[in-house]
């Protein structure tokens, strides 16, 4: 998980205590204005980016047939299914917290 890389170096390089530290800061190479300083101008750029810059325009069909946006082109979550009831893609952002497997004693 991405966020979880970058915010247990943050936590280092704010001199938290940290379970299992990196060997090393790697923001601001350790040096905490510097890491300040990169956050603030790589933000700022990422504000600046615009949605068609970032996505381009042109849409998608999907695996079920249904017609996407450009953002749901590049960030859906097309997961790989072992079951016979496979699971279309979706959005990254609703993606689940875990997984359920159910099983049927009898016929519903």
């Amino acid at each position: 998980m991405t966020y979880g890389y970058v915010a247990k170096d943050l936590r280092s390089a704010l001199g938290e205590k940290v379970r299992a530290p990196y060997s090393r800061v790697y923001c601001g190479e350790g040096k905490l204005a510097s890491c300040s300083k990169m956050l603030q101008k790589t933000l700022m750029k990422a504000a600046g980016t615009s949605f068609e810059s970032l996505y381009g325009s042109d849409g998608c069909e999907l695996n079920n047939g249904t017609q996407a946006s450009p953002q749901m082109c590049n960030d859906a979550v097309n997961p790989t299914d072992v079951t016979i009831a496979p699971v279309n893609e979706f959005h990254w952002i609703n993606r689940p917290t875990f997984q359920q497997a159910v099983q049927y004693q009898r016929h519903r």
